[in-house]
């Protein structure tokens, strides 16, 4: 099975992997279902977006030319020299009322210039597309963000009355360790070109959680529900975390950059599986 990160758009509501036709519900197009959890995408943005040089800035002119010759219409304008990309968190529910939402893109209203544009105080309808999936705000009770970016934590946090208040004020905020103590030791992103954005993002989008009391910083290996643990994923970021959702025989890893397009996927040939038990 394969559940999209960034940078991809959304599959068909039945997919094939490897011979195998993953289980997928009818009442959602991209529902997926894996055991006793309900998986559903929740887009912010989805479309063309980014040239490839812009996406993959180390890569081999030559060799990215030759990986985009294969990548589906779908996913690459042509004609535009643009990757279609998908900014969107996964909501994960079960029958026992868990609301867990993995990762909250960029949110509304945030200052997000000099280098991102396109996100910058944009007002989209994140949270109504949210309610037509017949969740709101104050049912959410777990949100798992992978990685402290600023397009992973956004939603965290609303404007209200001039002040950023967490959008879900009943949830657990779960967050990689290793990154919340970068964060307070003035060690995060320093060299990065999103340095300056990316603290704007943690001071409207992270401390506000903290302050709150709704944050719990963990480790790898934490497990936040039955079947449900996070894992090491580092790499994008220094203590990126991957949601690993268990079922008897199968394993669903919902990676969120790991692979941020399908050229991404071509060049380091990971991809989102079940893996079948011995």
């Amino acid at each position: 099975m394969r559940l999209d990160p960034l940078g991809c758009r959304l599959p068909s509501s039945v997919r094939q992997v490897g011979g195998e036709v993953e289980k997928v519900s009818d009442t959602a197009p991209n529902t997926v279902v894996i055991g006793k959890y309900r998986l559903d995408p929740v887009a912010e943005f989805e479309g063309p977006r980014m040239q490839p040089p812009a996406m993959f800035t180390k890569t081999d002119p030559q060799h990215l030319a030759r990986l985009l010759e294969r990548t589906p219409a779908g996913s690459y304008d042509k004609a535009a020299n643009q990757l279609f990309t998908s900014v969107h968190t996964w909501l994960v529910r079960d029958d026992a009322g868990m609301v867990l939402l993995v990762d909250t893109c960029f949110g509304n209203l945030k200052n997000r210039l000099p280098t991102h544009p396109f996100f910058h105080m944009q007002k989209n309808d994140w949270l109504s597309k949210l309610a037509a999936l017949g969740v709101q705000p104050e049912d959410v009770t777990h949100v798992i963000n992978t990685h402290l970016h600023l397009d992973h934590v956004g939603w965290n946090t609303k404007l209200v009355d001039g002040v950023w208040k967490p959008t879900f004020h009943r949830a657990r905020h779960i967050m990689p360790r290793l990154e919340v103590d970068l964060v307070k030791a003035g060690k995060w992103m320093r060299h990065e070109v999103w340095h300056e954005v990316n603290l704007r993002s943690i001071a409207d989008s992270v401390v506000p959680v903290i302050d709150a009391g709704l944050a719990d910083f963990v480790d790898p290996e934490f497990q936040v529900a039955s079947d449900i643990r996070l894992l090491p994923c580092y790499g994008h970021s220094p203590g990126m975390l991957l949601v690993e959702i268990l079922r008897r025989i199968e394993r669903c890893n919902c990676r969120r950059r790991s692979a941020a397009s399908p050229v991404a996927g071509a060049q380091s040939q990971r991809e989102y599986r079940v893996l079948r038990k011995a």
